[in-house]
């Protein structure tokens, strides 16, 4: 049976606020760091790398739990990646040292669009297995932008070097040397971890319904919900306000 979403659960906004707030900070140092060239060597550290990974992961896969309630997800796809295009547009014309080609609004668009187009497939699949399945996958092609498949240091595998020879599939993962985008997410594997959150909700959900222990799920703070129900809104508009407060502090001398 197709899960329908009867009441909110306000964790996932929570959540998703916090993700918010946390890629709001990341982003205003990145401005200032390859910007605005404000020294801070943490920024170039394997910290730093961790941080943003974990920004990232957690929108993906809250996203891809959100997908599981969902009733209009072509819809929303499809407005989630026009979002990207236009990121695309803006970035090429105002910043193209900084251009954004498949950025992490044009996966998430995508992941629904396939999810929702695979979506009575993907029912038939017993959770736990679709989540185990969508975990180890996303493990093997997490590396598949550098040309290989590989499971942490146990196995790897070299693709083929004509997989990374054109200029047309990068959306998937395979970019060629001369390929550059200042925020990129190809669908293989972070398609993978979106699966992997459309799972765990759906795991999460059907333990609540055995149990009725839902407390938690419906856990919030207002203002941090507020900001995790317009994901959308503010991430177009922040990258625009930060750069332009950032440039205002350096006409007055305060960034130098």
């Amino acid at each position: 049976m197709e899960p329908t979403c009867t009441k909110r659960y306000h964790i996932l906004d929570f959540l998703r606020g916090l993700a918010v707030i946390n890629m709001v900070i990341y982003h205003a140092c990145y401005d200032l760091v390859m910007i605005f060239h404000v020294d801070w060597p943490f920024f170039y550290t394997q910290g730093a790398f961790y941080w943003q990974q974990m920004i990232c992961i957690s929108f993906i896969c809250i996203s891809g739990c959100v997908a599981s309630f969902s009733n209009h997800l072509m819809k929303r796809g499809w407005i989630v990646f026009g979002a990207g295009m236009l990121m695309t547009v803006v970035t090429y014309f105002v910043i193209p040292s900084q251009i954004i080609l498949f950025g992490v609004l044009s996966l998430l668009g995508s992941a629904m669009i396939i999810t929702a187009l695979i979506r009575p497939f993907l029912l038939k699949i017993l959770p736990v297995i679709g989540l185990s399945g969508s975990i180890l996958l996303f493990l093997l092609f997490r590396w598949v932008d550098m040309g290989k498949l590989s499971f942490f240091y146990l196995w790897e595998y070299e693709l083929p070097v004509k997989l990374y020879q054109t200029h047309f599939l990068f959306f998937l993962g395979f970019p060629n040397k001369e390929f550059h985008s200042a925020d990129y997410f190809p669908i293989l594997p972070w398609v993978f971890l979106y699966l992997t959150g459309f799972y765990l909700a759906i795991m999460v959900r059907n333990y609540v319904e055995r149990t009725k222990h839902d407390k938690l799920l419906s856990f919030r703070i207002r203002p941090i919900n507020f900001l995790g129900r317009h994901t959308l809104l503010i991430y177009l508009i922040h990258q625009p306000a930060i750069y332009l407060l950032c440039n205002i502090l350096q006409s007055h001398a305060i960034l130098k």
